[in-house]
């Protein structure tokens, strides 16, 4: 969950990306550096490191993002490392992402099945989504046999369980009620 930092700081980027007409780029690049962070934790502890100079800090993230990403985005990350922000990047990409989704007409589901469905069953859900909640879906899916079948949908604070599972569970407890 992102607190009031994370929001603040996510909506003063979006807000300028959007200016520049680069929210779609921005919300990529972002991306690419929290992979980057969580592929090299040690880099949080060097940019928030009080015993290193905020000159060293600012070489660090130049030396690795200069020229691969925006000049936004680049001031956006030195800025987080000045302000001893840095280690909120990861809540402030997952706000920013949100605003982007919002503003781009994109809802994110997780879709859990009990085997991988195929592409057929993708597209056929995907589409269904799409046309309830009129805009695109991106779907993030995983598979748990436990579910036995059938399909939970998730997105914020919406969950669809269509699983097995649950259906077996509902059954069960309206039994219990009938016979006791």
């Amino acid at each position: 969950m992102t607190g009031g930092v994370e929001k603040v700081y996510s909506e003063a980027l979006f807000e300028l990306a959007k200016e520049n007409n680069a929210t779609e780029e921005t919300e990529k690049e972002l991306s690419a550096i929290v992979k980057i962070f969580g592929d090299e934790p040690d880099l949080y502890k060097v940019l928030s490191a009080p015993t290193i100079s905020e000159g060293d800090k600012l070489g660090t993230v130049e030396k690795i993002f200069g020229g691969r990403v925006s000049d936004t985005t680049l001031d956006f990350i030195c800025l987080l490392t000045k302000k001893g922000r840095i280690n909120r990047l990861e809540g402030i990409a997952s706000a920013y992402r949100k605003l982007w989704c919002e503003e781009a007409g994109i809802l994110e589901v997780k879709v859990v099945s009990a085997v991988p469905l195929s592409d057929a069953q993708r597209k056929a859900l995907s589409d269904k989504l799409s046309q309830k909640y009129g805009k695109k879906i991106i779907m993030t899916e995983k598979t748990d046999p436990d579910i036995l079948g059938g399909v939970i949908v998730s997105f914020g604070d919406t969950m669809l369980d269509g699983s097995v599972r649950t259906k077996l569970k509902n059954l069960h407890g309206g039994m219990k009620n009938v016979i006791a």
